[in-house]
């Protein structure tokens, strides 16, 4: 047998309206992903989050996995092609064709993150 639960919805003010807008002006993407990360695991609850595998993976630990397996080898293909237009269109073609799987990514905070070639 369900319960009928009662819910309190919160009144969303004209203020906060205002608040809202302004917010979604802001340059979100200049903002290090690893804050949002950091205040997301402080504010779920640790055994609940681990129980549905929400973990935030810090940038810096993402590249320990990704430079290896194909990062370093891109740079080092521009750093070698930087001066050609002909290697560059390869080189762009060989990233457009890069299809990359996390299974465990959320995406909505890591699509932030920008991988650059330039050492």
């Amino acid at each position: 047998m369900q319960q009928n639960k009662t819910l309190t919805v919160p009144v969303f003010t004209g203020q906060a309206r205002k608040m809202l807008i302004d917010l979604g002006k802001l340059i979100w993407q200049e903002i290090n992903p690893d804050i949002f990360g950091s205040m997301f695991q402080t504010i779920v609850t640790p055994g609940k989050r681990s129980d549905l595998g929400q973990h935030y993976t810090s940038v810096s630990n993402i590249l320990k996995t990704i430079e290896p397996l194909f990062l370093d080898g891109l740079r080092k293909e521009f750093n070698a092609s930087y001066n050609s237009a002909k290697k560059l269109e390869k080189l762009l073609d060989r990233i457009a064709l890069l299809k990359v799987f996390d299974a465990y990514c959320s995406g909505w905070i890591q699509r932030g993150v920008r991988l650059s070639l330039a050492t």
